[in-house]
C-alpha cells in the first residue's frame, strides 16, 4: 500500500474534521472540496452517492462518508486512515475543552463559542444542500421529489421515522426513471 496516499487521505480528513463544527451535514461541502476539487480522487456524482449511503447507514454522516471515501480510494487501509483522520480533531478538541472546563470551571466560554460558530454552521449546511442538490436534482422528477419532500419531512417529524419517508420517496422516484 502507498504510505504517501494514506498520509494524504489522513490529512485531508483531519481537515474535514477540523471544519465540521455543527455535525456531519457541515462536513459534506468540506468532503466534496477535499476529495473532488483538491485531490480529484472521486467526482461529484460519486460524492453524492457516498453521502446518500452515509445518511442511510447507522452512525455519523462524516465518519461514514470518510470510511466510504477511504475504502473507494485505497481499500481497507484507506478507510481506516480517513476514519481516524476525521475523528481526530473532534477527539482532541473535546479532550482539550474538558480539561479546560475541569481546570477553570468556566461554562461561559462554551456558550460564547457555540454562539459564535452557529451562524457559520448554518451557512455550511446551506452549502452542503447546494452541493448535493446540483448533482441530484437534474430532472423534473428530482425537482418534484425535492419540493414534496420538504413538507413531508416537516409534517411527519416525530410521527413517522424519516427512513419510511425516504423509502416512500424512493418508490416515487421509480415513476420518474
Amino acid at each position: 500500500m502507498n504510505l504517501g496516499l494514506l498520509i494524504k487521505l489522513f490529512i485531508s480528513f483531519v481537515t474535514v474534521g477540523l471544519g465540521s463544527w455543527g455535525g456531519g451535514t457541515v462536513a459534506i461541502p468540506l468532503i466534496q472540496h477535499e476529495v473532488v476539487e483538491v485531490n480529484q480522487w472521486i467526482n461529484d456524482e460519486e460524492v453524492s452517492r457516498i453521502i446518500a449511503l452515509s445518511q442511510m447507514t447507522p452512525g455519523p454522516i462524516a465518519i461514514n462518508a470518510a470510511t466510504y471515501v477511504g475504502y473507494k480510494v485505497a481499500g481497507f487501509p484507506g478507510a481506516l486512515a480517513c476514519t481516524i483522520g476525521v475523528i481526530t480533531p473532534a477527539a482532541l478538541i473535546i479532550f482539550s475543552f474538558l480539561m479546560g472546563l475541569k481546570r477553570f470551571g468556566n461554562r461561559k466560554l462554551a456558550t460564547a463559542l457555540r454562539s459564535a460558530v452557529s451562524p457559520a454552521v448554518l451557512g455550511l449546511i446551506f452549502l452542503a444542500a447546494y452541493s448535493i442538490g446540483k448533482v441530484v436534482i437534474v430532472n423534473f422528477g428530482g425537482i418534484l421529489i425535492f419540493i414534496l419532500s420538504v413538507p413531508a419531512f416537516y409534517y411527519t417529524r416525530g410521527k413517522v421515522a424519516p427512513v419510511f419517508v425516504l423509502i416512500a420517496f424512493g418508490f416515487l422516484s421509480l415513476l420518474f426513471s
